[in-house]
């Protein structure tokens, strides 16, 4: 893994475990600095995170290929959006790992399958999840009685 995407990461992991004492980050600095509304850069990363986590792909409407920015009911697309895009302009090295394309974000098409499967590992090792009531929904019909 590229030293940068690895200090990435690193920063990635710090800042979603405690925002206010994420350590020194140099590559997010200037997207916090710069956010529009409190909370932008949290968001952002934190989607980001939960698709590069192996845990979270196992939910039944995860895509491991792509993250659609738009869809959720009830949710203003633009200011979605408008977050992302301006993460993105002033964090630009999440381009070495993703690819903001209109309403979707992608892998850097430069990274292999080999790669990508390196970065879900190490976030998988690296990131501390916090206990919640995280479940697996399951079909009723297929509950033994």
């Amino acid at each position: 893994m590229k030293t940068e995407i690895k200090k990435l990461l690193k920063e990635m992991i710090a800042y979603l475990s405690d925002p206010k004492k994420g350590g020194v980050l140099d590559y997010l600095n200037k997207a916090i600095e710069l956010e529009e509304e409190k909370g932008d850069v949290s968001l952002s990363v934190s989607k980001l995170m939960n698709w590069l986590d192996p845990l979270m792909l196992k939910l039944p409407d995860a895509n491991p290929e792509k993250i659609e920015l738009i869809g959720e009911k009830g949710v203003d697309y633009d200011v979605v959006i408008r977050r992302f895009r301006s993460v993105f302009e002033n964090c630009s090295e999440l381009s070495l790992i993703f690819k903001l394309d209109n309403e979707t974000i992608l892998f850097n098409p430069y990274l292999t399958k080999e790669d990508i499967k390196e970065l879900r590992d190490y976030v998988n090792e690296n990131r501390k999840r916090k206990v919640t009531n995280f479940y697996y929904p399951v079909d009723k019909n297929q509950i033994n009685n």
